[in-house]
């Protein structure tokens, strides 16, 4: 009887239906490897109760608390027994698919499916112990469908070896402490040994790697190979654990790269882009210099709205940008510089900063992905960006729009500003009626009109938010903010908009009950939402309003201006989420030219996060400074959480 091969060994583990298939023990011999697989099985053998077909709802991630019971415990380790099985399998259609791959590489899926096989038998042995069998839990076939189809043996061995594998020195450690936490001493001790073998499976693929691919081992070569939804993020745990890493051999700057790494795991991404010009587009004009510095500055804002599966368009960010963001509790998502690296991927939807024809043609490769129903730009859209749209919803007739070629007369203070103006740009305020005409002229020009208002005296300024959807308006909330006397943008409360206020505003904000001035700005920003949706926009809405003491008392002007946009009081909404429920502060905006007496934006924002550390708390930030774009680069302002 001839002895038994790899081909023989690698087509029961993956075939066989019965459990001592998968557990058949690895030959020595290789000989006579055989033409490779050439039709991908859709899934392994397995037997009942294992199938991927199985009818059965899975049950959730094994979570901590699941720990408490026995059966918990049982299902835990059965989720880590049917990994374990996965692993197998994947290496048994790999050692089939390439049976030319190199000797080295087929000596050590050989010599590591022995190890996953002692794995899968452990924790089967554990299993028995709480009173749960193998089949006893639906299982996944993730792993199977994100490995099966890869390209060629470096692809796998990205993908497991110094992917789910990496990944697994981190989970390993986590929950061999946890078992040993709940008093399970004897299943900690068998994750210790798996955690090991892993530091041993991932020292392999970091040296069979560069082999392969003839080429040194780096984070982005590495990253080239990983194929969607395989994803950087997979490679890593929450804690990740550097001296297993260190152990293994992986490269001290691969390491660094892959702890801020933001790439989706596996779920389709929603794909953000920051656009300061968006008003400018609408209009075809060339956006000025201010919108392109303040452009560069802030192309990483929509990190803080985005979910880490998401992607944001933008040049590569900083690194110590993101190291700050995630020990602060942040955890950036994949960054990329170019839309068309996304094309062909399966997408959740698009979130321009604001939708115009350049967001539209930017944005075309990714086309016809939408978020809330949105398709690209439409030309009726353009009236929701004029200053003279908010018009019919204010009470008085103090605004008005005036059409090209009218004379405008005023008496008392006045703000006059460009039909398209945007964040404290083009707009001059005065008194008396000596209005700016030849002002007025250039921008009647420029926009096809202007608006003229009453200038009123603001005691807080205020935004509603939420976004136009295909079911209708959907509300988010209130922020208060404030500007600089030119109107420009300057920071946003992180907390409840009435916090902190006197006392004479709090009476306000509650005059007709709970939340009384909050239900005025919902109503006000619902019936302008429903406007909008009429044009057929779908997207988010912001619209500005304000508390005025005009010297006859308090008063709420409820719409002000509207964003058929993001703003930056949506991703202030969007950071309350990120904080300690019992943390307030402020989302600070500072003229980079303001910080060149304490030596530039990058010494000072160094001075201040020493001072000032974040803590966390349960996870959230609860105190301290955190710079929200880099310091160093900064061409006109620095943006900072500051908290308590």
């Amino acid at each position: 009887m001839s002895a038994p091969t790899v081909r023989a060994f690698a087509e029961r583990v993956l075939f066989g239906a019965s459990l001592a298939d998968k557990l058949a023990p690895a030959p020595a011999s290789d000989v006579s490897p055989g033409p490779p697989l050439t039709a991908l099985p859709s899934a392994p053998g397995r037997p009942d109760g294992l199938r991927f077909d199985d009818p059965r709802p899975r049950p959730p991630s094994p979570r901590r608390a699941d720990l408490d019971d026995a059966g918990g415990r049982g299902r835990i380790l059965h989720d880590f027994a049917n990994h374990e099985l996965l692993a197998l399998e994947l290496m048994a259609l790999m050692l089939l698919r390439f049976p030319d791959a190199p000797p080295y590489f087929r000596r050590g899926l050989v010599a590591v499916m022995a190890d996953e096989q002692r794995h899968l038998a452990a924790y089967l042995d554990r299993m028995g112990t709480c009173g749960v069998g193998l089949g006893d839990v639906p299982v996944s076939r993730f792993f199977w469908d994100a490995l099966a189809g890869a390209d060629d043996p470096a692809a796998f061995t990205a993908a497991m070896g110094l992917g789910l594998e990496q990944a697994n020195l981190d989970f390993a450690r986590q929950w061999a402490g946890w078992f040993r936490a709940a008093g399970d001493a004897d299943t900690a001790a068998v994750i210790d040994g798996v955690y090991a073998d892993e530091v041993r499976h991932v020292r392999h693929a970091a040296r069979v790697f560069p082999r392969l691919t003839g080429a040194p081992l780096t984070y982005d070569g590495w990253s080239a190979r990983l194929v969607f939804p395989m994803s950087p993020a997979r490679a890593r745990g929450p804690d990740p654990d550097l001296g297993a890493r260190a152990r293994a051999g992986v490269p001290e700057a691969f390491v660094t790269r892959l702890l801020v790494a933001g790439h989706s795991r596996g779920r389709p991404p929603v794909v953000y882009r920051f656009r300061a010009a968006v008003e400018e587009d609408v209009l075809g004009r060339t956006p000025s210099k201010a919108s392109r510095d303040v452009g560069h500055d802030l192309q990483h804002v929509p990190l803080l709205l985005a979910a880490p599966h998401d992607v944001v368009i933008a040049e590569p960010a900083a690194h110590d940008l993101l190291v700050g963001l995630r020990a602060a509790g942040v955890d950036p998502c994949r960054i990329v510089g170019d839309p068309s690296e996304l094309a062909g991927l399966p997408l959740n939807g698009l979130a321009p900063w604001g939708w115009s024809p350049e967001a539209a043609q930017a944005l075309a490769p990714l086309a016809p992905h939408t978020v809330a129903g949105v398709r690209g730009w439409s030309p009726p859209w353009r009236a929701l960006y004029g200053k003279d749209w908010p018009v019919r919803w204010q009470a008085s007739l103090e605004a008005r729009f005036v059409p090209r070629g009218a004379r405008v007369v005023a008496d008392g203070d006045w703000v006059v500003k460009a039909l398209y103006s945007a964040s404290g740009t083009r707009r001059v305020r005065g008194v008396g009626p000596d209005l700016p005409h030849a002002t007025i002229t250039r921008w009647q020009a420029e926009d096809g009109g202007v608006v003229v208002q009453r200038w009123r005296r603001r005691v807080v300024d205020l935004s509603a938010h939420g976004d136009v959807t295909d079911a209708g308006p959907l509300w988010r909330g209130v922020v208060r903010f404030e500007t600089g006397d030119g109107g420009a943008f300057r920071g946003a409360w992180l907390g409840p908009w009435a916090t902190g206020l006197s006392p004479e505003l709090q009476r306000f904000a509650h005059a007709g009950g709970p939340r009384h001035v909050e239900r005025q700005l919902r109503d006000a920003w619902r019936e302008v939402a429903e406007a909008a949706g009429a044009l057929g926009y779908r997207g988010p809405i912001g619209v500005d309003a304000m508390i005025v003491d005009d010297g006859d008392g308090l008063q709420l002007v409820p719409v002000v201006e509207v964003n058929p946009r993001f703003t930056m009081g949506r991703v202030a909404l969007a950071l309350r989420s990120r904080l300690h429920p019992n943390a307030t502060g402020w989302w600070r905006f500072r003229p980079v030219a303001a910080l060149r007496a304490d030596g530039g934006a990058e010494a000072w924002a160094r001075a201040q996060g020493e001072a000032h550390p974040i803590r966390l708390e349960r996870g959230r930030m609860r105190a301290g400074f955190l710079v929200t774009n880099d310091p160093a680069t900064a061409r006109a302002v620095l943006t900072s959480i500051e908290l308590g």
